[in-house]
């Protein structure tokens, strides 16, 4: 049930790809904070197979046909949360390489298939689950049926889509009831492709399943490399020798389509001119290197989005306990450590200037200014990973501004056979460059200096005394807050409390509630004991040295080094 290009009109299309972006950012999060180390060729495995299932459309009825979502599947495996980026991913994976879907349509396929079809179809898991007593023997039909519910779910939304902003003038309730008609068909197959799945992984490895109650995961039976290695082996099947026997007939929403009469609203994708567009056409060979390609670009980025994501398995860090360091800084004794945080403060914002001030046809000055970043990342011992994984906080930004070569007007420009808006191309240039090496900058910044540090630099550089205090009190009360929700959740975890439905949800709220009102009350005796001892509203003076002057020489130079590049640019652009 991939949406084309036209199918919805561009006011829709952009509310619900800003909505899509919006769930995909908060997923990004909550997979950031559970994703473990383990789990992550788990997920990339999971996003490969999705893809590699979704090449094979099985008969529903004469003139029509279906293929799995997968969106249940993969939530019930690796999460909810790990599976919306997993179903992104594939998604962004058919729309760019294989004209699978409308590039301008990619925010409402990931709504309705991920946010909706993987985030929705795990909580009616969930629920189905916890009707069928919650067994170890319930969990492959409760994820089957959840699936089958999906489909329709699904289905529901494009339809409210296309309510909203439908480009042709046709009967809603028609293209209602066609479409969740034909989807709970399509929806019986998906039910039982997912329910033998999960089956079978719960048979190998009933721990390795998310979805699975935490009390019935029976012992071990393979390996963890022995579940990875068939898994990927049922994956290159599927997309070499099933997907040759997919049925030609054209899938539910397009069998819609044609029957009600807007099919002719569709758009070619832009993509279309890709040599793996149509998975390689009718030709066998074609099919099968195109599903063999698909993979291995589809577990690439998977294993290497999630295993950037992942949070390991150590717990939390030893700088999230502290009072006085945040998580951000890394513990080390290079030349950035030592410099005194005001003169870092400096160079920092006027290298940020700097880059902001370049034009954005400068390739060559943002080459200088990304190898400089490089060679201080060295300097700071912070590998590629360790920024990379600190970055992730850019991703929102990075899917809203990948939107505007698509939706922006002015000339077209081909970009492998994708027609683009040329603007539309520089300014997502202009916002991901600049944006990338701002926040590397801040990377290294906040890496290399303590919040201490940041505060006594602050008090030399003369900023009023309000802001260093609520910045002060702010940054050390976030950190404490933190580390007590933290001691908190291992209390209840030590004591078997694993929250798995919104029905055991209270306790944790109860506990959010009285965390707050403790830290309310730990607030107001700080701020007492800090009256009594004589506190008017200016810290006492941290005694932050002074920079020495061939300290301040180095910093100018790197200042004056990046205005010049900067003039330079706009010189000879």
């Amino acid at each position: 049930m991939h949406i084309p290009d036209g199918f919805i009109t561009g006011a829709t299309t952009t509310g619900f790809g800003l909505t899509s972006a919006t769930g995909m950012a908060v997923a990004v999060r909550q997979t950031g904070k559970k994703l473990m180390d383990r789990r992550v060729p788990m997920a990339g495995l999971v996003a490969a197979f999705v893809f590699a299932a979704q090449m094979f459309n099985f008969p529903v009825m004469p003139g029509m046909s279906g293929h799995l979502m997968g969106g249940v599947l993969a939530a019930v495996l690796v999460g909810p949360w790990t599976a919306i980026l997993i179903m992104a991913i594939v998604l962004g994976t058919q729309a760019f390489f294989f004209a699978d879907g409308g590039l301008t349509a990619l925010g409402l396929n990931t709504f309705n298939l991920g946010l909706v079809g993987a985030g929705g179809g795990y909580l009616l898991y969930k629920l189905v689950l916890g009707l069928l007593g919650g067994r170890r023997a319930s969990v492959a039909a409760s994820a089957g049926i959840a699936a089958a519910l999906s489909v329709v779910l699904a289905a529901a939304s494009f339809v409210l889509q296309f309510s909203l902003g439908g480009a042709a003038e046709v009967s809603i309730d028609a293209v209602l009831v066609a479409m969740l008609g034909t989807h709970a068909l399509i929806g019986i197959g998906e039910g039982v492709l997912t329910a033998l799945v999960v089956g079978a992984v719960m048979e190998a490895r009933a721990d390795l399943v998310h979805g699975a109650p935490a009390d019935a995961r029976p012992a071990r039976r393979l390996s963890t490399r022995a579940v990875a290695v068939a898994g990927l082996l049922v994956t290159v099947v599927f997309a070499v020798v099933v997907s040759q026997f997919a049925s030609s007939n054209p899938d539910g929403l397009e069998f819609v389509a044609e029957q009600q009469g807007f099919a002719d609203t569709a758009e070619g994708s832009a993509a279309s001119g890709s040599p793996l567009a149509d998975y390689g056409g009718t030709s066998t060979v074609d099919t099968a290197i195109a599903g063999l390609v698909g993979i291995v670009i589809v577990l690439g980025i998977g294993y290497v989005f999630f295993r950037l994501l992942r949070r390991g398995e150590r717990g939390t860090p030893h700088a999230a306990a502290s009072g006085h360091v945040h998580a951000l800084y890394r513990h080390g004794e290079s030349l950035l450590h030592r410099l005194p945080a005001h003169l870092k403060l400096v160079a920092g914002l006027g290298f940020v200037v700097g880059v902001v001030a370049t034009p954005r046809e400068a390739f060559w000055a943002f080459g200088l200014y990304a190898a400089a970043l490089v060679a201080f990342s060295g300097v700071a011992r912070l590998g590629p990973g360790y920024i990379a994984r600190r970055m992730v906080v850019e991703i929102p930004f990075v899917a809203v501004a990948l939107l505007l070569p698509f939706f922006g007007g002015g000339e077209k420009v081909d970009v492998a056979g994708i027609a683009l808006s040329e603007p539309g191309l520089w300014t997502m240039w202009n916002i991901l460059v600049k944006a990338t090496l701002g926040l590397w900058a801040s990377v290294i910044l906040g890496s290399t200096t303590t919040i201490p540090d940041v505060l006594a630099g602050m008090e030399r550089l003369r900023l009023p005394s309000a802001i260093i205090g609520i910045t002060g009190f702010m940054l050390r009360y976030v950190d404490v807050v933190l580390a007590q929700f933290g001691r908190m959740r291992r209390a209840m975890d030590s004591r078997g409390y694993r929250p798995r439905s919104l029905r055991q949800s209270r306790p944790m709220a109860a506990a959010t509630g009285a965390l707050f009102i403790r830290s309310f009350e730990r607030g107001e005796r700080v701020f007492l004991a800090m009256t009594a001892r004589g506190y008017t509203g200016t810290m006492p003076s941290s005694g932050a040295t002074a920079a020495p002057t061939t300290l301040w020489v180095g910093a100018g130079a790197l200042l004056a080094a990046t205005w010049l590049v900067a003039a330079l640019a706009w010189l000879v652009r």
